[in-house]
């Protein structure tokens, strides 16, 4: 399923998505933060460019990221899986990220 949304307001990425066409958050500020399901595999050219994005999670599924994809994007903070491809990308990129909490780094401290 490829997601090119009509309106972004109110923004709901269904379980089975596999990539988000280029354009298609391009210039929406209405939008703040998008967390991207497991699944999705790739985002298109200028995906989220000149919006109103400020965090977004990617999912350890993620294999591709168009080198536009986040252009004019300079506030927002990447939660990405360690050592997964969106992991590397942030590095390479220069770009601010954090560590999505993994199954092992969740502590039951009880109540």
């Amino acid at each position: 399923m490829l997601f090119t949304p009509a309106a972004a307001e109110a923004l709901e990425l269904p379980a089975q998505l596999y990539a988000i066409e280029a354009e298609a958050f391009s210039g929406d500020t209405s939008i703040g933060h998008v967390e991207l399901p497991e699944g999705v595999r790739s985002i298109g050219s200028r995906a989220f460019a000149d919006s109103g994005l400020s965090e977004i999670t990617l999912p350890g599924s993620l294999s591709q990221i168009a080198p536009d994809a986040f252009e004019g994007c300079t506030e927002t903070i990447f939660s990405v899986v360690h050592g997964s491809f969106a992991h590397e990308w942030c590095i390479a990129k220069d770009l601010p990220f954090r560590f999505q909490p993994t199954p092992e780094s969740q502590f039951d401290y009880g109540t």
